[in-house]
């Protein structure tokens, strides 16, 4: 029988008695809080050593640090058998680390370096949520970091340019968030917030009429520029950005206007502005949506029926 064998039998009949809470009691003072004091001070020391080492690059110590873990965990996992115990020592493990792997994030986010941002999500994965408040908030500051330096050089005459910008720009922190993350929900809601502020900025806003603007131009283009598929994926996009423009009444009374001049002097798909208008009711007032259905349904009857009344005027 192996050392960690005997010490898994060991913390298991000592645990497993008619005295368990009072045993459970002296085993978390003597023996678990020993094993956490131990292995942070291993930590403590082999992180040291790799930091003291200048060959060492961030990403090499990360990964080193993520080795290490690993290793303790499967060690633990084999020698303890209390299943809160086992939880409370790895979650102690990972914590030990968050202070320097919040500090390299920093600089990760600054060089969108997402392969070492994924290896440190892995170690702060397992903390609460109120101890990863600091990764969230360099995810926030970088989203608005990166979307101020894509703009700079935008003619800010240009809503179409900005908007689109904003789309595409959302779209790839998504991804990130996806493939980096691990669609961990309180980046998702970090990345809303930073759209948010965006949108609403104080000193640049992007307004209903540049929504309404861009969304005019992408309808009367659809059978050009999108295939379907793609252009659903991009009216979720759009509408998810949408929920954030604050003077919802004049956006829907541009949209409405827009709506009527496409469906009068353009050969617009009913169909994608039925699909469009879907997607914004679930941010938009009802009855806006179904008014603009309506009009849909009216104006594009009419339009029909005057086209057949000038086709049998000429022959």
């Amino acid at each position: 029988m192996s050392a960690i064998e005997q010490v898994n039998q060991l913390i298991d009949s000592f645990a497993y008695t008619e005295n368990f809470l009072k045993n459970l009691t002296f085993y978390e003072k003597e023996f678990e809080a020993n094993i956490i004091n131990s292995i942070i001070q291993f930590f403590q020391n082999k992180k040291q050593n790799l930091i003291n080492d200048r060959t060492n690059n961030c990403v090499l110590i990360v990964n080193q640090i993520i080795v290490q873990l690993e290793f303790i965990e499967n060690q633990i996992s084999k020698c303890i058998p209390l299943e809160n115990s086992r939880e409370k020592i790895i979650k102690e493990c990972h914590k030990n680390h968050k202070n320097f792997v919040f500090d390299f994030c920093f600089n990760a986010f600054k060089s969108e370096n997402w392969q070492a941002l994924h290896k440190v999500y892995k170690i702060v994965e397992p903390l609460e949520f109120s101890e990863k408040i600091t990764i969230y908030e360099q995810f926030n500051n970088f989203v608005k970091l990166k979307w101020f330096q894509k703009t700079s050089s935008l003619n800010k005459n240009n809503p179409n340019g900005i908007v689109e910008n904003l789309i595409l720009h959302y779209q790839d922190c998504l991804v990130n968030i996806k493939n980096i993350f691990e669609n961990d929900k309180s980046f998702i809601q970090t990345l809303n917030d930073a759209v948010d502020e965006i949108v609403n900025h104080r000193e640049n806003p992007i307004s209903a009429l540049d929504f309404v603007q861009y969304i005019d131009s992408l309808l009367i283009e659809t059978n050009r520029t999108f295939h379907q598929n793609d252009l659903n994926t991009h009216f979720d996009y759009v509408s998810n950005i949408l929920k954030y423009v604050k003077n919802k009444t004049a956006f829907q009374k541009f949209y409405a206007r827009a709506l009527s001049k496409r469906l009068i002097y353009f050969n617009c798909s009913n169909e994608y502005e039925k699909a469009f208008l879907e997607k914004l009711s679930i941010n938009f007032d009802r009855q806006f949506v179904l008014n603009s259905l309506e009009m849909l349904k009216n104006i594009s009857g009419k339009v029909f029926l005057l086209l057949k009344d000038q086709i049998n005027k000429k022959f």
